[in-house]
């Protein structure tokens, strides 16, 4: 794994790159020369390439998903965070208590927002069924 050094300067909407090095001694010499007396210059470090394509699945986008008690379905596009290879790639819960009644919430990687419902639903009538004793 590479590491690449960012020196960064300045805070909320001052703050910005001065520049990005692969030799920690240069990211400290420009840090040093950047350093102002009320503004700070960090060096931070980063791992290069450390995602692998694994972790994204081809053509899938991470989606987050809202299945209602009341039969309502809201898809929206969200970010894919930072994926672990050992966690489940989806994340859902149950919140009992909402101003709609109860909904599942759930994050799945689907090709589109249709593919993602289909999934979610899918899930969810999966659980319902294991926890009536069906399946």
């Amino acid at each position: 794994m590479n590491t690449i050094y960012v020196v960064t300067k300045g805070s909320y909407s001052d703050y910005h790159i001065v520049g990005v090095f692969d030799n920690k001694t240069l990211a400290d010499r420009v840090a040093l020369a950047y350093e102002g007396r009320y503004d700070r210059t960090e060096v931070e470090e980063w791992a290069v390439n450390e995602i692998t394509l694994s972790q994204y699945p081809s053509d899938f986008l991470p989606y987050s998903v809202a299945v209602y008690d009341n039969g309502k379905v809201y898809v929206e596009r969200t970010d894919a965070g930072r994926p672990n290879e050992d966690d489940d790639p989806t994340y859902w819960e149950y919140d009992p208590d909402n101003d709609m009644g109860g909904y599942w919430s759930l994050s799945v990687w689907a090709r589109d927002g249709d593919h993602a419902e289909k999934i979610a639903l899918d899930k969810v009538a999966q659980k319902k069924a294991e926890d009536a004793g069906v399946v």
